[in-house]
């Protein structure tokens, strides 16, 4: 899941007065331990470097993409207050998110590669929706155009990585 906008804002405030009260607890509970000669004060503080290593390192996330299909391409187009992206896997899978900016939203799916075009079908998207990508170039670089027929709109995906067999 990602957070854009102003609730991302909000969310990274938050983040960051929370971890520095975190912080502050963390190195009391470590100098009082130490003061103390107690271990029993050490556990607390150790599982409060646990909770800031899951936030700040997202082992999660990681895990999650290690179990996910290979990227062969992935896009991005920035537009101003947001950026949509595009991510193909090799398995034939996909995923997709429109540049929404107080709203975002992700779609999943299967794709079908021909020529100088890709076919998305959308899975979790109502009505059950399909649209078609072309590559073009321009000015020496590749991108990926195509119309969304989820959010009606157009995108210009500049490749970031692109190993689709041509």
């Amino acid at each position: 899941m990602r957070i854009h906008g102003l609730a991302g804002v909000w969310v990274l405030g938050l983040g960051i007065v929370c971890g520095s009260v975190l912080a502050v607890f963390i190195v009391v509970g470590l100098l009082r331990a130490l003061n103390d000669r107690s271990f029993n004060t050490v556990f607390p503080s150790l599982i409060g470097i646990l909770a800031i290593c899951i936030v700040i390192f997202s082992p999660i996330e990681r895990i999650l993409e290690a179990m996910k299909a290979e990227r062969i391409l992935e896009g991005k187009c920035e537009h101003t207050v947001s950026t949509a992206w595009i991510v193909l896997r090799k398995d034939g899978t996909f995923e997709y998110s429109p540049a929404m900016f107080l709203e975002p939203k992700e779609y999943e799916g299967t794709f079908v590669h021909k020529g100088d075009s890709i076919l998305l079908s959308f899975r979790n998207s109502v009505p059950q929706t399909s649209a078609k990508m072309v590559f073009r170039s321009e000015l020496g670089k590749t991108y990926l155009h195509g119309y969304d027929s989820v959010e009606n709109v157009y995108h210009d995906f500049y490749l970031e990585l692109n190993k689709l067999e041509k």
